[in-house]
């Protein structure tokens, strides 16, 4: 790990802030793509009915406007976390990318953030898939609602991907620490 721009190549700081730059331009792009899916889905007549229908495939009957209403918004939630994701990756690629020392002190509660938006959205992946197909067939027939209980391998990945930025911001702290006790007795 970098411990200062003084203790390491030139070509390695280079290399990093090439990576962070380009990191950091790709977590806009997920920004905008996050804003533009929710701005497709209120503003394009139907896209919301069509979207949640192709999620829950058992729907016999169309459910009433105010379960449709509510499995839309619930249905936005993971969008939500997505972009508040990709805002605190841009700042996090900005921070290695632009410090003097790769041992940013703001740095391990950015990757904190990460980590615990990771961590929240898969278990909001499978919160809203029980709670989108329990809205979208509640209007079907006796015996044909729908209960999704459903364990995807993007959910454990945020999971274990939450939990390593945890354990990332917690060494990133350290290693601050250490670094901080290094120049003091420099």
């Amino acid at each position: 790990m970098f411990r200062s721009n003084v203790n390491h190549p030139p070509g390695d700081r280079r290399r990093l802030r090439s990576i962070t730059h380009t990191a950091e331009w790709l977590a806009v792009a997920g920004v905008a793509m996050g804003l533009g899916y929710i701005a497709y889905l209120a503003l394009v007549p139907d896209a919301l009915a069509i979207a949640l229908r192709r999620e829950v495939p058992g729907v016999i009957v169309d459910p009433s406007a105010p379960a449709l209403a509510a499995a839309g918004l619930v249905s936005l939630v993971p969008a939500l976390i997505f972009i508040a994701a990709m805002a605190s990756a841009r700042t996090l690629f900005r921070l290695l990318g632009r410090a003097a020392t790769v041992f940013d002190p703001a740095a391990p509660s950015v990757l904190r953030r990460i980590g615990l938006l990771a961590i929240a959205a898969a278990f909001a992946g499978v919160v809203v898939r029980i709670v989108v197909g329990l809205l979208m067939t509640s209007a079907n027939p006796p015996g044909q609602q729908q209960l999704v209980l459903s364990v995807s391998s993007g959910d454990v990945t945020a999971l274990v991907v939450g939990l390593l930025m945890l354990a990332f911001a917690l060494v990133m702290r350290e290693g601050i620490r250490l670094d901080e006790d290094n120049r003091s007795i420099l």
